[in-house]
């Protein structure tokens, strides 16, 4: 009698334990998802690619002319703000072509981002970066037609 107390008593103490240890965790998990969903996403790690396509010829108005060097770089963005802005590419020579296709953008590991912002900067302008578009994340080109 006495053990058949003793082990109704044990499953009753692992069963409030199990369940205390569930509520815990399921706490744990509900506060991991809401520091994840206000969080804005880290910043690139990758530099952009800038495909062998470029869709106009030079000169394109006063920063496209032979001579300028351009470069790019992205940022992440979800609902709750901007990564920092990535690392940025080499600059590229402008001779006489104008308006690259720009692709392989860096993936979000943390898969946080909504949007890529598409930043861009000529030699001529002083390396000031000028926001040029802001895309889905999942866009694979973009093609830079902005003056």
């Amino acid at each position: 009698m006495a053990e058949a107390r003793r082990a109704a008593y044990l499953q009753n103490i692992n069963r409030d334990e199990l369940s205390k240890a569930s509520k815990t965790i399921e706490q744990w998990n509900l506060a991991g998802n809401d520091w994840y969903e206000h969080q804005p996403p880290l910043p690139p790690q990758n530099v952009i690619k800038i495909a062998n396509e470029w869709t106009a010829t030079t000169p394109q108005g006063p920063r496209w002319i032979k001579g300028n060097s351009v470069r790019y770089a992205v940022r992440f963005k979800n609902n709750r703000g901007p990564s920092a802005l990535g690392p940025a590419t080499d600059w590229i020579e402008i001779d006489d072509k104008a308006f690259p296709v720009l692709s392989g953008f860096p993936v979000d590991p943390l898969e946080m981002a909504t949007t890529l912002m598409i930043y861009r900067s000529f030699k001529s302008d002083e390396s000031h970066w000028v926001q040029i578009a802001q895309i889905p994340a999942s866009q694979k080109t973009f093609k830079d037609t902005v003056q």
